[in-house]
């Protein structure tokens, strides 16, 4: 089951250009709510972006690939964008931990589709992220708080506070995957190069995303007042021209790259 649902569906967490650029408005005004309460027309964000560390076993071999200093254990990374009616848009990876998101980020080349976007609309929109996107040649795309290693202004402190109320929507959702499926939390079973990992999680949040769409809405949807597709719009969203999804594609490059087909997915 889990090998048919990836197979079948994981096309879904490939940015939807269709999708995002006609709901684009009503994902940007959704947004202003929190992000620019005086004039929540103006913005012009309508995704979220973050990392997420899925922790696993303690691997037998390439462990240094999988040590997260940071929070002392072993882990894989993913990278998901999340719509204000509470949908992972997107989700990459997985990755060793070691990997930040600005990496994650130059690895995945969302922006290649973010550009797509914009031009469909015929305007420049951005997503919100954390400060570790916080950088020169991710400027154009992702909106981040203020440096707070200097004084800040009161309208950068407001700009941060902001933000951050617009942001946690993210923070909520990772956090829901993981309460749904109980999988990803056992630690014991997550095993490196013995368990479709990588497959296992993207499946979590695809099911997630299914979720959502048959209750009608979850914490970030009610959060920002918006409404989540229904299932039926939801998994008639258009196949990608291409034969296979990204996901496929990495999971291709992957068992080339690390050695003996030691491979997350």
């Amino acid at each position: 089951m889990l090998e048919y649902v990836f197979d079948q569906w994981a096309f879904l967490l490939d940015l939807n250009e269709e999708r995002l650029s006609n709901k684009m408005n009503e994902y940007c005004a959704l947004f202003g709510t929190k992000a620019n309460p005086e004039d929540p027309s103006a913005c012009k964000s309508y995704l979220c972006i973050d990392g997420v560390n899925v922790r696993v076993c303690y691997p037998t071999r390439y462990q240094e690939r999988y040590y997260k200093g940071a929070y002392k254990y072993h882990g894989i990374k993913f990278q998901g964008m999340v719509s204000p009616v509470g949908i992972v848009e997107s989700c990459y990876g997985p990755l060793p931990s070691v990997r930040n998101d600005a990496a994650m980020w130059d690895i995945a080349r969302d922006f290649s589709a973010m550009t797509r976007i914009n031009e469909r609309v015929g305007r420049v929109c951005t997503v919100l992220g954390d400060p570790a996107y916080r950088g020169r040649r991710m400027r154009a795309f992702i909106v981040t708080s203020h440096d707070r290693n200097r004084p800040l202004t009161p309208e950068e402190l407001t700009h941060n506070g902001n933000l951050a109320r617009a942001r946690v929507c993210i923070e909520w959702t990772f956090g829901r995957i993981f309460s749904l499926w109980r999988r990803l939390s056992f630690v014991p079973r997550m095993q490196v190069g013995v368990s479709p990992l990588g497959k296992l999680y993207l499946v979590c949040v695809i099911l997630s995303n299914v979720h959502t769409c048959l209750n009608g809405g979850n914490q970030t949807a009610y959060y920002f007042g918006g409404e989540p597709p229904t299932l039926e719009e939801y998994l008639s969203a258009p196949r990608p021209a291409r034969r296979r999804s990204r996901a496929h594609e990495f999971y291709n490059t992957a068992r080339q790259v690390l050695d003996d087909n030691y491979s997350m997915y």
